[in-house]
């Protein structure tokens, strides 16, 4: 899935990761993510995580790139709130 985002969607201006449906994730998911992160805000893209259970903002919190996410406003409970 990191390739995708390696060769795709570089034409957008911002990318959403929805992960309302997301129930489980391990710590290669984070590091998974983390990349996926640091792959969109180094081509100058915005990027938003929306919906994340409480089990996956626990996991991710131990992320230094989702922290600064969370920090800038970039972690919403909605799609509503960055459209």
């Amino acid at each position: 899935h990191i390739i995708r985002f390696q060769t795709d969607f570089a034409e957008y201006n911002k990318i959403i990761l929805e992960l309302q449906n997301l129930y489980y994730i391990d710590l290669d998911g984070v590091d998974a993510i983390e990349e996926i992160i640091e792959l969109i805000k180094n081509r100058g893209q915005m990027v938003y995580v929306i919906a994340p259970t409480v089990h996956i903002k626990n996991m991710l919190a131990k992320s230094p790139v989702f922290k600064k996410l969370q920090d800038t406003g970039s972690v919403v409970d909605s799609l509503h709130e960055v459209i």
